[in-house]
């Protein structure tokens, strides 16, 4: 937008010239893009809300303890 103001003559020129040039498909996946980052955020917050503060954070990030893996693991066993 910058450079074709600064080589246009007024800033209507600049705008069309910037519309006439626009690459639709890239606009659509910026579109698509911004879309998919807000919905992962309002969806994290969403299982958040429900877990428990600090709930994915001990999903994702911490390491589970050794007897929640020893009794899952007998239970499959038996």
């Amino acid at each position: 937008m910058f450079e074709t103001y600064h080589r246009a003559d007024s800033l209507g020129n600049a705008v069309s010239k910037l519309i006439a040039n626009a690459n639709f498909d890239h606009f659509i996946g910026l579109v698509v893009l911004i879309s998919m980052v807000v919905f992962i955020y309002l969806a994290m917050q969403e299982i958040q809300n429900a877990m428990g503060k600090g709930a994915l954070f001990r999903l994702f990030f911490e390491r589970p303890a050794l007897d929640k893996i020893r009794r899952s693991s007998s239970v499959h066993v038996q």
